[in-house]
C-alpha cells in the first residue's frame, strides 16, 4: 500500500505546483488590472479637475457679462 501511495505523491506535488502557478498568474492579473484602474481613475480626476476650473471660469466670465450688461441697462434707463 505504501509503495502505490508514494507513486501518487510525485503527481499530487506536480498538481500542487500548477495550482500555485495558476493562482501566482490570476494574482499578477489582479495587481495589474487594479494598476491600471488606479491609473485611470487618476486620469478621470485630472480630467474632472480641469472642466470644474473651467466651468468655474466660465461661470466668473457670465457673472461679469451679467453685472456689465446691467450696468449698462440702469445707466440706459436712467439717461431717458
Amino acid at each position: 500500500m505504501e509503495i502505490q501511495a508514494q507513486e501518487f505523491y510525485p503527481q499530487i506535488i506536480a498538481d500542487l505546483k500548477n495550482q500555485v502557478a495558476t493562482l501566482a498568474d490570476q494574482k499578477a492579473t489582479q495587481a495589474a488590472l487594479a494598476s491600471l484602474q488606479q491609473k485611470e481613475i487618476q486620469k478621470l480626476e485630472e480630467q474632472l479637475k480641469e472642466v470644474n476650473e473651467k466651468k468655474e471660469a466660465l461661470e466668473k466670465e457670465l457673472a461679469a457679462e451679467k453685472a456689465k450688461h446691467t450696468k449698462s441697462t440702469h445707466t440706459k434707463g436712467g439717461n431717458e
